[in-house]
């Protein structure tokens, strides 16, 4: 019984950095994920200043 609750534990110790480096891994994602959004929010703000006549942000034409 008690071999078992030790290799238990010993696998639950190797998981640890595999469980890291999946965190991380999510993370970067993340981070990936907002750049590109906030990337593409900074393009239609700039059509916006663009075009002629001016067109709010907000405009459903703009996200098409």
């Amino acid at each position: 019984m008690l071999i078992c609750l030790i290799v238990i534990a010993g696998l639950f110790g190797l998981a640890t950095p595999f469980e890291a480096l999946s965190q991380r891994v999510r993370m970067e994602r993340r981070v990936v994920l907002r750049r590109h959004i906030l990337t593409a929010f900074g393009q239609l703000l700039e059509i916006c200043a663009a075009i002629s006549p001016p067109s709010a942000a907000s405009d459903p034409g703009l996200h098409f």
